[in-house]
């Protein structure tokens, strides 16, 4: 979980080297981001339910 962690951390920095976000209003970017990101969900043409269920499949695989 740490390194995916780690990877998302990276994608929000890259997005906001992407945006020239200055590094002091990386904090406020984050936070547009994840609700721009919840809006995305929510307009997802694939119930959540069903991509969670997906890659627990994935991930935790017997």
């Amino acid at each position: 979980m740490r390194e995916v962690d780690r990877q998302l951390l990276g994608l929000f920095e890259s997005r906001a080297a992407i945006s020239d976000v200055p590094h002091d209003e990386f904090p406020d970017f984050m936070e547009r981001l994840v609700e721009a990101l919840q809006r995305y969900n929510d307009l997802h043409p694939v119930d959540l339910e069903e991509r969670i269920g997906k890659a627990t499949a994935r991930y935790r695989r017997v």
